[in-house]
């Protein structure tokens, strides 16, 4: 059973999937055919009542489908023609077209012996507005006989359909059941299987665009605590972190590096710390500055001294900001693991299978789906959300579970692990909930990691991964290009 807003994100991501918007529509039509000649063999009158979006789409297409098979149908458009939205759903209109009737809902109801709902789908926000919520009115109080394509029009608010039968496509939604929706039939499209269980890129879809009258800090802030023992490291999170749309980037590390880090770019703001590590010397004046942040990310480059650890964990104890737990840091929270709990649930961990091990005691599985249950369990028992690293990453908070799969081989170099935390505090810090800003930085880092493999192949750094990071937003999440 999906959340509407899953199955909404399947649809508008089918592409990724290797499925056409125009052959999911063509294989609802199909299968709903299929069925309406299983369930009501000709002869009988079926009325199409359909919307202007998807929903009507597939109800042309099955409508198409079906004329000619010893049927009589007819097509009542919700509203004029000129307002179908997508070239699909025209498309399919197109073939269908000799079938609308322009008569009136009523006299259409009495002529019919079979409705067909295809008026909205899942992409309604609110109840019906006019001129469908009259129609669902009308519709009710026909006492016909009423066959619902994905989801009873209106569902799921208090203003619905009330079918006898439901066709719905790849998978029952969240929310219905024989009271709201009749009988349930599930209609495959063609969608892999599992395929809800794979980050897609309609995630992206969840962060907001910057707003015209935006202010710095408007869009995220993020505090990097890192360095010491090496340079690099909270370089590459923050400059990740910067790529993402996000306006100001704190940069605390140890005054043994600070020259080192403040040089990367002046667009990082470099905060100096006293000492060669990481220590509790430093952890008051790491708190200040994470007041002026939205999130904070530890752990990149800090090393594995004793005295690092300590710090880590005392600084954490103290933190009231959503947070990101990367690289040295996960072995000191490893160690007292219970302080990920006063988080409630505004912790993200990052490791990779070693890193695991170090936080939980637990060896990795070499099967995916043993894997995931592990993840799951252990994210659970612990309270916050983890994303386990690896060729297909996996990230749960105990309750979501999914998969991510961008990403290339050339990604196995230095570096990018430290990206994906930068991006993974970036979208912390624009608000979204962990569990989510977890999967949308797994599937944007990997993503930018492809498109770097292209081109450069095998040679790939993980600087290139980083300018690469503006091309995924440009191709999956066009409002965040300037017009």
């Amino acid at each position: 059973m999906l959340p509407i807003s899953e199955f909404s994100a399947l649809d508008r991501s089918a592409e990724f999937f290797g499925v056409s918007i125009a052959q999911l529509m063509e294989n609802a039509g199909e299968g709903i055919s299929k069925e309406i000649l299983k369930h009501h063999p000709p002869p009988h009158r079926l009325l199409f009542v359909c919307g202007t979006g998807n929903n009507g789409g597939d109800g042309f297409a099955a409508a198409h489908k079906l004329a000619g098979k010893g049927y009589e149908i007819r097509i009542f458009l919700a509203e004029p023609t000129e307002k179908i939205k997508g070239k699909e759903s025209r498309e399919n209109f197109e073939r269908a077209r000799k079938l609308v009737s322009y008569e009136s809902i009523e006299k259409l109801l009495d002529w019919a012996d079979v409705v067909l709902d295809c008026l909205l789908g899942t992409g309604l926000e609110g109840k019906p507005r006019e001129p469908y919520s009259g129609i669902i009115k009308t519709l009710n109080k026909s006492r016909k006989l009423i066959i619902s394509i994905d989801v009873p029009s209106g569902f799921p608010s208090s203003l619905s359909v009330k079918p006898s039968l439901t066709l719905t496509l790849h998978d029952t939604k969240e929310g219905m059941n024989k009271n709201n929706s009749g009988k349930i039939i599930i209609v495959p499209i063609g969608f892999p299987a599992g395929v809800e269980s794979i980050v897609n890129p309609a995630i992206l879809s969840l962060l907001d665009s910057r707003p015209e009258e935006s202010h710095k800090g408007q869009n995220g802030s993020v505090l990097i605590i890192g360095g010491g023992p090496y340079v690099g490291a909270p370089a590459l999170a923050g400059l990740a972190a910067q790529r993402c749309g996000i306006d100001l980037i704190y940069v605390a590390v140890p005054s043994s590096v600070f020259t080192a880090v403040a040089g990367f770019s002046p667009t990082l703001i470099t905060k100096e710390l006293s000492g060669n590590i990481f220590t509790e010397h430093s952890v008051h004046t790491s708190l200040n500055m994470a007041q002026k942040a939205s999130a904070v990310l530890i752990g990149n480059g800090l090393g594995d001294s004793k005295e690092t650890a300590h710090a880590v964990r005392f600084f954490l104890k103290k933190l009231n900001k959503p947070v990101v737990i990367d690289a040295d840091a996960i072995a000191a929270v490893g160690a007292e693991p219970k302080i990920l709990k006063a988080f409630r649930g505004r912790a993200i961990v990052t490791p990779h299978s070693h890193e695991f091990k170090e936080l939980t005691g637990k060896t990795v599985p070499q099967d995916l789906e043993k894997r995931k249950k592990l993840v799951s369990a252990e994210a659970k028992k612990l309270g916050c959300t983890i994303l386990l690293k690896g060729r297909t990453d996996v990230i749960s908070n105990g309750a979501e579970t999914k998969t991510n799969i961008t990403g290339s081989r050339a990604m196995a170099v230095g570096g990018t692990g430290d990206t994906l935390a930068g991006i993974t505090a970036a979208f912390l810090s624009k608000g979204l909930e962990p569990v989510k800003a977890a999967e949308a930085a797994a599937f944007v880092n990997g993503y930018a990691g492809e498109l770097a493999t292209a081109e450069y192949g095998l040679s790939m750094a993980a600087t290139d991964l980083i300018w690469k990071i503006p091309d995924v937003f440009k191709k999956f999440l066009p409002e965040w290009t300037e017009k």
